[in-house]
């Protein structure tokens, strides 16, 4: 009798579970890491993201829409009621602001600016859904080509962690991240121990880093164990993905929840991302 019990448990729960996928409305290819947020009454009840595949699991909840997201897309509404076992995700037109450039200058190295020379830093551990972006002026006051972006931080090897870039202007009366520049979704991942610093090419995604200045920064998005199982968003296995942050006060992070109140919060002394950027010399 008791086994039948348990048995019944473990059927409830399974029929209790939802699987949706994500795809890209064009492609029907899976749309990997998109965000889904479930809400009630306006309010956040449950927040993940896709898997590689494009894939979502979430046991039974209270909700009355579910928001899909995912940076070069439009973002969907869904009533409870319609959500399907598949969600399209159409592409998002968005008209790429022409740059014009005055100065005809030969080809030179690009520009390294940010933090990436700090002597004092702390190790952070990654945690799932936490974006965190740092404030880097540009010298040049024109606008400028960025061609990589580079955290300090390392995967302890066999675990494999994803990260997607994020690159904001600065919104001039909040002075917070304001406007995304990409406009098609950066996912890299590091999949042994890195040599301090990750760094990833942009140059393919005509980011523009404004006259006045650019925010940059990642989203951690999954961390994998040595045999593939995905840490959920409190695993200790988050423990083996960090990067580094500096205790110069003068640098302006921001850091926000992405799977649940995605407010911008101004961190403090002693939790200032050490990031950097190349752009290009013109």
């Amino acid at each position: 009798m008791k086994f039948q019990i348990i048995l019944l448990f473990f059927f409830s729960v399974i029929v209790k579970a939802q699987t949706v996928t994500i795809l890209d409305a064009n492609t029907r290819q899976p749309v990997s890491f998109a965000t889904l947020l479930l809400k009630q009454g306006g309010k956040i009840v449950f927040g993940t993201y896709a898997s590689e595949n494009g894939t979502v699991v979430f046991s039974k909840v209270d909700f009355d829409v579910a928001e899909v997201s995912c940076i070069g897309y439009k973002t969907v509404f869904i009533a409870k009621d319609d959500l399907k076992n598949s969600i399209l995700l159409a592409k998002d037109a968005i008209a790429l602001k022409e740059v014009v450039i005055t100065k005809k200058i030969k080809p030179s190295k690009p520009v390294a600016l940010g933090y990436l020379k700090t002597k004092r830093t702390i190790e952070v551990m990654a945690m799932q859904g936490a974006e965190v972006v740092v404030f880097i002026p540009n010298p040049a006051n024109e606008p400028r080509a960025i061609e990589s972006f580079t955290y300090k931080g390392y995967t302890v090897e066999g675990y494999k962690f994803a990260f997607r870039l994020h690159f904001y202007k600065i919104d001039t009366a909040t002075q917070e991240p304001g406007e995304e520049l990409a406009h098609e979704d950066i996912v890299r991942y590091v999949d042994n121990k890195s040599k301090r610093f990750v760094e990833t090419n942009v140059t393919e995604y005509g980011v523009i880093m404004p006259a006045d200045g650019v925010y940059a920064g990642i989203e951690w998005l999954s961390c994998t164990d040595p045999d593939g199982v995905v840490a959920g968003e409190k695993d200790y296995k988050w423990y083996n993905s960090n990067v580094e942050y500096t205790d110069d006060e003068a640098i302006t992070t921001y850091c926000r929840q992405r799977l649940g109140d995605a407010k911008w919060i101004k961190t403090s002394k002693g939790h200032n991302a050490a990031y950097g950027i190349k752009v290009a010399a013109q």
